[in-house]
C-alpha cells in the first residue's frame, strides 16, 4: 500500500462526501485502506467533518472508526495528525470526548494525560496514565509519564516505584538511573544514591565499549 497515495485520496474523498449527497458511496469505493472495512463510513466521514470545521464530532467519528478496527495504521495516522493540530492539542474536552469513544487509544491517553498536566489537573493526569498502564502494562511509556508527574510534584517514592518498574521493562536505562539517583539524593539516601551511580558507570562503559565494537566492525 503507498500510504502517502492513500491519505491524498480519502483526504479527497472526504471532500466529496462535504460536497454531495451522492458522495457516500463514491467516497468509500475509492477509500479501501482507510475508508473501506469495518467502520469505514465513519472514518470518511469524520475526516469530512473535521475538514469542515467541525472537529468535536469529526474526530468522534474518526476515533469510532479506529476503536472498530485498531490495526488500521492508515485510521491511527490520520487521528493522531489531527489530534497534534494546535486548536486540539490542549483542548481537554475534545480529548475527552475522543477518549470516551476510543477508550483503548494510547495516543487520545497520552495527549489528555498531557493536556491535564498543563492544567495542572494532576489528579486526572494520573488516572488517566494508571488507565494506560492498566490496558498496555508492557508499554513503558506510560510508566516513565507517571514517574515523572511524580517527581515534579514531590512523590518520589511513588516516582521511584514507577522508574523501577520502567525498567523492570526495559532493561538497564541511563536516563531511568540518572533520574533515580537524583531521588535518593533528594530524599537523603546516599546509600541508595552510590549504588545507582555504580551501575549507571557501568552501563556506560558497556554502551561504550558496544559503540566501540560496532565502530570497528563498519571499518
Amino acid at each position: 500500500m503507498n500510504t502517502q497515495k492513500t491519505l491524498k485520496t480519502i483526504t479527497a474523498a472526504a471532500a466529496l462526501w462535504a460536497m454531495t449527497a451522492t458522495a457516500p458511496a463514491l467516497a468509500l469505493d475509492m477509500v479501501k485502506d482507510g475508508g473501506g472495512g469495518t467502520g469505514g463510513e465513519y472514518f470518511v466521514r469524520g475526516v469530512a467533518v473535521v475538514l469542515g470545521n467541525y472537529g468535536e464530532l469529526g474526530l468522534q467519528y474518526m476515533a469510532a472508526s479506529v476503536a472498530m478496527a485498531p490495526e488500521n495504521m492508515v485510521r491511527h495516522t490520520y487521528l493522531s495528525g489531527f489530534l497534534d493540530l494546535p486548536r486540539y492539542q490542549n483542548d481537554v474536552a475534545v480529548l475527552e470526548s475522543v477518549h470516551r469513544v476510543a477508550p483503548l487509544y494510547a495516543p487520545a491517553m497520552e495527549r489528555l494525560a498531557r493536556a491535564y498536566e498543563s492544567q495542572q489537573r494532576y489528579a486526572d493526569a494520573e488516572a488517566i496514565y494508571g488507565h494506560w498502564i492498566s490496558r498496555y502494562p508492557a508499554a513503558p511509556e506510560p510508566l516513565a509519564r507517571l514517574a515523572e508527574l511524580h517527581y515534579f510534584n514531590g512523590d518520589y517514592k511513588s516516582s521511584l516505584q514507577q522508574f523501577e518498574h520502567y525498567r523492570s521493562l526495559v532493561g538497564d536505562s541511563e536516563y531511568a538511573l540518572r533520574r533515580m539517583i537524583d531521588i535518593q539524593e533528594r530524599t537523603g539516601n546516599a546509600r541508595g544514591a552510590k549504588r545507582l551511580t555504580r551501575q549507571l558507570a557501568q552501563l556506560q562503559r558497556e554502551t561504550e565499549k558496544a559503540r566501540v565494537a560496532a565502530l570497528s566492525q563498519s571499518n
